[in-house]
């Protein structure tokens, strides 16, 4: 027998002929099914259990998943693989990882593997301009700030999210904010800024629109999952579109922020510039991840009042935005977990240990952000983050992208998988049952379903608490660019 050549079903059939010939009074029983589906009207189906050391041994290997098959991989691929391709395009990243030519197998896991930190990147991002734009308008000290000041920093928070230090022409980009923009009269600084903020991409079009069309295609997968309470591969694969959403949640905070992230765009206000070319752009976006030591670097490039640069090297916000991230994490990737583990056999199966791996990665990764941000000069403390963030990036990858693989091809559709991780090393103890549509089934079936629904809800929740942050903070925007020059705050 080949290694994915395990057949479950005729594994059911020999438990079940061997059931009847210890206990006649079953053979004339139709709950003792093999091929039993779900059905509201019919009782479950009984249990057919047998012990994992027997499974092991008569049916070692996998079982491949069949193309007539369809919720063995349709529903996983169509469900959540395919659409969060498009929500993996959204999220900014360096103009090396944007060209179409180069966004294979691995361009995309360093995507999903590292979501942690883009996500608490972002998240940080947000809450800097947010105390920045408060700060302008509500100076702590009761002193206004002057023009200059303000320029500046209505300036950092649109741009700061490219390397200062980069440029051609002799020039750096923090150069040119400074020649272009923050030392000209208000009238044209205030016409460059404009010009900038209308430089932002609309967030319905990047994330408001697809997320609709991901939140129908749920809320339809979990209506006819309804009919199939009794399949384990629809039950993991709503687990597994959970996970998932990491990646809606992950594009939906990159692109609730203001800062641009597209050198096209930049140069579109400063003129392009010699020997550039989309591949090798004279203006470079950071990662997500990296913006907040961007943005100090920024600083020390612009002059600006304490006040303001203690908002941009707080730490206190950076522990906030690594709070809110777990958070944003944990609650999807916990709710894909239950989803597996209450699948009879309850317990940590491979799915709800991937997922769980995945999760304690990314959250790992965060603390790394995190440390990294809060101690860049101590060399020893450098090298021990770099390890451990190699660590947990490369296990990441492991886990989102290989379990994702063996969960389509049918790798998790094995005895131990079935019976549950606990007994990987010491098989004496574990079972596993080979009926589908069972009681326990039925009973699970009304768990996951509540839960898939609570992850599309947190999903929209989420999506449009960020369409109404980015649409406060643009108008917030825009009202300090009104405000620099006195003919135009009359204006309005």
């Amino acid at each position: 027998m080949a290694i994915g050549d395990t057949n479950f079903t005729a594994a059911c059939n020999f438990v079940r002929e061997w059931m009847i010939t210890q206990n006649q009074s079953l053979e004339n029983e139709p709950r003792l099914s093999c091929n039993s589906n779900f059905d509201a009207e019919r009782p479950a189906a009984l249990q057919v259990l047998v012990d994992l050391p027997t499974c092991l041994e008569q049916w070692p290997g996998w079982s491949r998943s069949r193309l007539e098959m369809l919720s063995q991989w349709v529903g996983p691929l169509v469900g959540f693989l395919l659409p969060a391709i498009v929500f993996v395009l959204c999220i900014p990243r360096p103009a090396e990882f944007q060209m179409p030519q180069l966004t294979n197998m691995f361009k995309r896991s360093v995507m999903h593997a590292a979501l942690g930190p883009m996500m608490v990147g972002a998240i940080h991002d947000g809450i800097k301009d947010w105390r920045l734009l408060q700060m302008i308008e509500f100076p702590s000290d009761g002193k206004s700030f002057t023009v200059e000041q303000k320029i500046s920093t209505l300036a950092l928070i649109l741009i700061g999210t490219f390397e200062p230090s980069k440029g051609f022409d002799g020039q750096s980009l923090s150069q040119r904010v400074v020649r272009d923009i923050c030392q000209v009269a208000p009238t044209v600084a205030q016409d460059k800024l404009y010009a900038l903020l209308n430089q932002q991409a609309s967030y319905g079009i990047q994330v408001g629109a697809p997320t609709i069309f991901y939140i129908g295609a749920s809320i339809y997968a979990l209506f006819d999952a309804s009919s199939k309470k009794g399949d384990n591969d629809t039950a993991h694969a709503i687990a597994f579109g959970i996970w998932y959403s990491v990646l809606v949640l992950t594009a939906t905070t990159s692109s609730a922020v203001l800062g641009i992230s597209q050198s096209s765009k930049i140069e579109g206000i400063f003129g392009r510039q010699k020997n550039s070319s989309p591949r090798n752009p004279p203006y470079k976006p950071v990662w997500l991840w990296n913006r907040s030591t961007c943005l100090r670097s920024w600083a020390g490039d612009i002059t600006l009042p304490d006040s303001l640069a203690d908002i941009i090297n707080s730490r206190g916000d950076r522990v906030l935005a690594a709070g809110l991230a777990i958070f944003a994490i944990t609650l999807p990737c916990s709710l894909a977990v239950s989803v597996s583990y209450f699948t009879p056999i309850i317990g940590f199966g491979c799915r709800a240990t991937t997922v769980l791996c995945y999760c304690v990665c990314q959250i790992g990764l965060i603390f790394c952000w995190l440390c990294h941000n809060n101690d860049e000069t101590n060399p020893f403390c450098k090298a021990i983050v770099y390890i451990l963030g190699c660590l947990f990036w490369a296990f990441a990858i492991f886990t989102s992208i290989g379990g994702t693989i063996m969960q389509l091809l049918g790798v998790y559709r094995n005895c131990i998988c079935k019976a549950g991780l606990r007994y990987w090393v010491h098989h004496e103890g574990g079972v596993v049952d080979l009926a589908p549509d069972t009681q326990a089934h039925r009973d699970s079936g009304d768990l996951w379903l509540g839960i898939g629904s609570g992850g599309v809800t947190f999903i929209g929740l989420f999506c449009i608490f960020g369409w109404g942050y980015f649409m406060r903070m643009k108008a917030k925007l825009a009202q300090q660019i009104d405000a620099l020059t006195p003919k135009t705050a009359l204006q309005y």
